[in-house]
């Protein structure tokens, strides 16, 4: 099993497959979900965030080194930083 989480999605914001530990995440429901085969934030805030990180790949592709975080906050008071590198 990777010790990190991972998810991959389509241009369309689908998951397509995802680690365990990411898997286990969405599962405890502290820092994201998943719904209709894509991920959310468990705050709205979080979901804009989510959000616009894929829509800003998406339009920017892929480039070596380039890289976007962002934090999420989680239900018991925990933070998770985000961060996308493509």
């Amino acid at each position: 099993m990777l010790a990190f989480a991972a998810i991959v999605i389509d241009r369309f914001g689908r998951i397509v497959a995802m680690t365990a530990a990411a898997d286990y995440i969405a599962r405890t429901g502290e820092f994201i979900a998943t719904r209709q085969g894509r991920i959310e934030g468990i705050t709205a805030n979080d979901t804009i965030a989510i959000n616009n990180a894929i829509r800003t790949f998406m339009e920017t592709g892929y480039h070596t080194g380039h890289s976007q975080t962002f934090l999420l906050a989680g239900t018991k008071g925990n933070i998770a930083n985000v961060q996308k590198i493509g």
